[in-house]
């Protein structure tokens, strides 16, 4: 398995995501892996895969002449909440403030 192999099968088509090569390519080199290479480090490719629910959040719901493309925004929350805390490195966010 490739490191590209490998972080498709992270993201899948789950929450309606569409993307293309070039994007799964891209997280993988801003991470220091290259996407031919063999699968040996599912902590840098889980770190793609953040970059990639970043991407999809922050686009999530365009429109653009004839196309429309909207995806599961809660669902790809929850994703990556799901593989923050797998690697540790989720942080709770205070949502609201408590009066005293």
């Amino acid at each position: 398995m490739t490191n590209l192999e490998a972080i498709r099968a992270n993201m899948s088509d789950a929450h309606g995501v569409v993307l293309t090569e070039n994007h799964f390519v891209k997280a993988l080199f801003d991470v220091g892996l290259v996407a031919d290479a063999e699968y040996s480090s599912a902590s840098l490719v889980n770190s793609a895969t953040l970059l990639l629910y970043d991407v999809l959040l922050t686009g999530a719901n365009l429109s653009e002449g004839g196309l429309n493309y909207s995806i599961n925004i809660e669902g790809i929350k929850s994703a990556k909440i799901e593989l923050q805390k797998s690697m540790g490195i989720y942080k709770d966010v205070v949502s609201s403030v408590r009066r005293w």
